[in-house]
């Protein structure tokens, strides 16, 4: 994210982090590059670190912006730049570099506004199995992976050799995979699928 974003985060600029989070790469669907959307869970210095990351946004030549998509206000890093438009005039392009918002107890960024819309409109439809996937999880556990239906297709897709059955691959909706850490045994772990009537 930070290379597509154009900017130089400090080390320690998101040690804010230490709930819930994910980082979701979109599919290019014909674009240059992916989108990113990195979701964090709120915590008391949250504010402030968010602050700081404009901040060091602004150093960088970047502009802050102020919008609202379906009600939901949006908080914009704008780049604006020059360009010729007709002999003896310039024109101004405004570039979005990042978009954040807060859900709940969420704070959401992306690489575009296109991917925080996504993000928004996938949020309540996700919610729920994600909640479901954890709740099967042991705790402690190291974190987890969640895979939707799209990013399980195109790793099974991926993984040669691999045959499933038609019917189990076609009833897949999505996958959790969490590791337990190391015991005498080996490395432990779970994985969780979500099957079509499940």
């Amino acid at each position: 994210m930070q290379q597509q974003w154009e900017l130089q985060f400090p080390d320690d600029a998101l040690d804010w982090v230490t709930g819930e989070y994910a980082l979701v790469q979109l599919a290019a669907n014909g674009r240059s590059q992916s989108d990113w959307v990195f979701v964090a869970q709120q915590t008391a210095e949250t504010k402030t670190n968010i602050e700081q990351l404009d901040q060091v946004a602004q150093q960088q030549g970047i502009s802050l912006g102020a919008l609202s998509l379906d009600n939901q206000p949006i908080s914009a890093w704008i780049k604006l730049k020059t360009e010729p438009a007709k002999p003896g005039l310039t024109s101004l392009r405004a570039e979005v570099a990042g978009v954040r918002t807060t859900i709940g107890d969420y704070e959401l960024f992306a690489t575009s506004l296109e991917a925080l819309e996504q993000a928004l409109a996938a949020q309540s439809a996700t919610t729920s199995d994600i909640k479901d996937a954890i709740a099967q999880l042991q705790t402690p556990n190291q974190g987890y992976l969640y895979l939707n239906q799209e990013a399980l297709e195109q790793l099974l897709r991926s993984i040669r050799g691999l045959e499933l059955p038609k019917t189990l691959v076609s009833s897949l909706r999505s996958a959790v995979i969490s590791s337990y850490g190391t015991d005498e045994a080996g490395l432990r772990g779970a994985i969780w699928l979500h099957l079509d009537g499940a």
